[in-house]
């Protein structure tokens, strides 16, 4: 009987306790729930934490402390708790909403990415994000995918010029020079010669070797405004390339010129010294 009585009050303890437990953070939750509709997130997030301590994997309690975050505009911490929940709940569209908008204040690309992979998966379509991707994608330094987004994004959307110079850009690095000046050739003719084509074409010239072609497109550009140092800069190489020591002793000046307007990590003054020897 003793050991009866003993099973059963141990019993009744645990079962006290478990009910202490779901009512504290029953408690909590209501409290920071509460806190948060009244704008007081810090109060939240104080309440909020006593819960997820107790239940760690609660969509709910996760989602408030991240929103609670945003709203503060402590955009780490909301990214820290989103991403927590789409581990616990992937694909959830309320969740990727809210990655979206963090992460693109954050500059995180491959997440804001993601993001977006989930919202169309999910009920928006692909369409309405190409030419976003392709952006993105550029900014990630990969650029078959800027490329592959890119091209749809052109055909979606003929007449915004930016898809025709990020999918160039894209195919000068993935597929070839050629492929690139082909897009903006087609550019050039939907547009006119717009100065954004010229120069970018004019970089693929030099990528070809094609020198004297590159120098031809950037000369009118530099004298219509000199102040554009892609110009400048496309130009000054493109004379460089050229086994001609008059083009080499513009180059030359052109390069000393723009010294003080670029960073050490173009390394002009290599450039520099290297066109010093060639020109002794």
């Amino acid at each position: 009987m003793t050991r009866l009585f003993a099973a059963i009050f141990a019993l009744l303890l645990l079962l006290l306790a478990g009910c202490s437990k779901t009512s504290s953070v029953e408690e909590a939750r209501a409290a920071g729930k509460k806190a948060f509709l009244d704008k007081n997130y810090t109060e939240a997030r104080v309440h909020l934490r006593q819960a997820i301590a107790r239940e760690p994997s609660d969509k709910e309690l996760l989602y408030l402390m991240a929103r609670s975050f945003r709203h503060d505009y402590e955009y780490d911490s909301a990214l820290f708790y989103l991403k927590k929940i789409d581990i616990l709940y992937p694909q959830d569209r309320e969740v990727a909403t809210q990655i979206y908008g963090v992460a693109n204040a954050l500059e995180e690309w491959r997440t804001v990415a993601d993001a977006i992979m989930v919202l169309a998966k999910t009920g928006d379509g692909y369409e309405r994000y190409y030419g976003e991707l392709s952006t993105l994608w550029s900014k990630m330094e990969s650029p078959y995918n800027a490329l592959y987004w890119g091209s749809r994004a052109i055909e979606r959307d003929p007449d915004n010029p930016t898809w025709y110079v990020i999918s160039a850009n894209g195919a000068s690095l993935s597929v070839s020079p050629d492929s690139a000046i082909t897009i903006l050739d087609s550019a050039i003719s939907h547009f006119g010669e717009d100065p954004r084509f010229l120069a970018n074409k004019a970089t693929f010239l030099s990528q070809k070797e094609e020198y004297g072609q590159a120098e031809k497109m950037l000369r009118p550009l530099v004298e219509s405004d000199s102040t554009v140092l892609m110009y400048r800069l496309g130009l000054a190489h493109a004379l460089a390339k050229q086994d001609r020591r008059a083009k080499r002793k513009e180059a030359l000046e052109l390069y000393r010129n723009l010294r003080p307007l670029v960073g050490p990590g173009f390394k002009i003054d290599s450039i520099i010294v290297d066109l010093e020897e060639k020109l002794k």
